[in-house]
């Protein structure tokens, strides 16, 4: 856990951007490179800095509303960690024609420049921009966004409840919206002060469903058993009282260890642990951080 700490400590300067850092380490340089892909302080990542505030994806102002949950998969499902989704264009559409005209600024950019097939890692060929009429079907025409009102309105909107909502059904309400995906969404909508903020135990629980980077990320600092490999493809599902039980743990190890102000800076909370969680793998994987 010392090590993990240590991971987030190096790369806080990162923060007030790569620049301003005199004698940059290998951890700094590589993560500055790629911020929404290895900076475990999520609401410092470009992409989510972009959708922030007035007139943006993730306006409160709109948030829970029916445009506000269609403006919340286009974020999640299309743009994420793609070049459009950093421009001024990439703002609140409140109709896909709206999205399509914000697009159409830039005729010359190949299909990637809207949406990143490798955002989450591995390669989705299903993520693309044609989504954008999918979604606006979903919630305008198949009921979803009444849901969505219904619930976001209410007195307490929990972050489970959240996230059942956004990666459920079979098939999936969103298409390209899994248990992952989700999540993520889930945690925009709450820093959007739509959803509860989880608490430690909760998010535990919900990354033993997901059974992906951040799972990963307890075994990579050794806090639970290693899964095993299943009969198809992908692990078997961890202990689901171990991974909550650990994740707990984590946190409340950098709660205690990291100060006031750092905290401050990070916005550290379970989802930022979460996230570091899901990054240093990827740090670690490609020999950039030692444990």
């Amino acid at each position: 856990m010392n090590r993990f700490l240590g991971y987030l400590v190096e790369l806080e300067p990162l923060i007030d951007g790569f620049s301003n850092i005199s004698d940059p380490s290998l951890l700094q340089s590589t993560v500055a490179k790629n911020a929404d892909f290895l900076l475990p302080f999520r609401e410092h990542g470009p992409s989510r800095t972009q959708a922030r505030g007035p007139s943006r994806t993730f306006d409160p102002s709109h948030a829970k509303t029916r445009t506000g949950l269609f403006n919340g998969l286009l974020f999640r499902g299309i743009t994420f960690s793609s070049e459009f989704g950093r421009q001024p264009a990439a703002n609140f559409h409140d109709s896909p024609s709206a999205f399509t005209a914000a697009c159409a600024q830039y005729p010359d950019a190949a299909s990637d420049f809207f949406c990143n097939p490798y955002a989450y890692s591995r390669r989705k060929s299903k993520r693309n921009v044609s989504l954008v009429g999918e979604y606006w079907a979903a919630v305008m025409e198949r009921g979803h966004g009444q849901t969505w009102e219904t619930m976001a309105n209410a007195a307490k909107f929990s972050f489970t409840d959240c996230y059942k909502f956004l990666s459920g059904g079979r098939p999936g309400h969103f298409k390209e919206i899994g248990s992952l995906a989700g999540f993520l969404l889930a945690a925009d909508f709450v820093y959007a002060g739509v959803v509860a903020a989880p608490t430690a135990e909760e998010v535990g629980t919900i990354i033993r469903d997901i059974n992906k980077g951040a799972v990963k990320g307890l075994e990579v600092l050794h806090l639970i058993t290693p899964r095993t490999r299943g009969s198809k493809r992908g692990y078997r599902m961890a202990d689901v009282e171990e991974v909550r039980a650990k994740f707990v743990r984590l946190y409340k190890f950098l709660d205690q260890k990291l100060t006031d102000a750092q905290k401050v800076r990070m916005v550290f909370d379970a989802i930022m642990v979460e996230n570091g969680l899901c990054k240093i793998t990827r740090v670690v994987g490609g020999k950039i951080y030692v444990l």
